[in-house]
């Protein structure tokens, strides 16, 4: 009985695998719209960074705001 159990643990385990790699592949629309995050999260970065040089916000607040900026997506 206990190998049967784990005969059939090994199987789900496989399986998942197997159907769990082919679902991790990205289509285009996907790879495109992370890009575009991606642009978007690198340009919000690039603001917050210029605001600190010209002083408009503090260095803890751009810490605060890079957070917020990263954990969002």
């Amino acid at each position: 009985m206990k190998t049967i159990k784990t005969l059939a643990i090994a199987a789900v385990a496989v399986a998942a695998t197997t159907f769990g790699a082919g679902a991790m592949a990205m289509t285009p629309w996907q790879a495109r719209h992370e890009a575009r995050v991606e642009r978007h999260i690198d340009h919000r970065d690039h603001r917050i960074n210029r605001a600190v040089r010209q002083g408009r916000i503090t260095p803890h607040q751009a810490r605060m705001l890079h957070a917020e900026n990263h954990n969002r997506y």
